[in-house]
């Protein structure tokens, strides 16, 4: 009978009416889902908490990171200027040498040719004699010379001349 009584009111109010046992059973629900609620709730603090220290500690890994980076990078710039310097002292260096042996180089090469035309022009003078004295033994045989000793001197003015062309 209180079920037809809920029935008839709720169509006359157009609302919804609900028998005890079932407002209670709804209540015991509604008491469910706000615990749950207040447990999510609870859940999703700690973990935005959590998340948040999780973001301060890495943030401050990070800078420690990038700060021990730059430590070793500037160490790193510093090693390249000192090996550039090096390398600038070991360059002047080179080039002060390289200087000094091509002028030693051209030294000993004016030196040479210097050698080589006294040798060439001391060499020349016993040629020349030898070639002339040839010549004057020639003239002088004549005609009367043996063929062999033409021949000969022939030989010896020919092979004083290439030689003379050789120095």
């Amino acid at each position: 009978m209180l079920r037809l009584l809920l029935k008839l009111l709720s169509f006359v109010t157009g609302q919804r009416l609900l028998t005890p046992e079932q407002a209670a059973s709804q209540q015991l629900e509604l008491n469910d889902l706000r615990s749950k609620q207040a447990a999510l709730e609870s859940l999703s603090s700690k973990l935005r908490s959590e998340m948040k220290r999780q973001q301060a500690l890495a943030h401050e890994q990070l800078k420690e990171t990038k700060s021990s980076h730059e430590q070793i990078l500037s160490a790193r710039q510093s090693e390249i200027d000192s090996l550039k310097e090096s390398l600038g002292q070991l360059n002047q260096s080179v080039d002060i040498e390289t200087q000094r042996q091509l002028k030693e180089n051209n030294d000993l090469l004016s030196q040479l040719n210097w050698l080589s035309g006294t040798i060439a022009h001391d060499f020349r003078a016993p040629l020349r004699a030898i070639d002339a004295y040839s010549f004057f033994l020639a003239d002088d045989l004549g005609e009367n010379a043996p063929p062999e000793a033409s021949q000969s001197l022939e030989e010896i003015r020919r092979n004083g001349k290439r030689m003379g062309v050789l120095l």
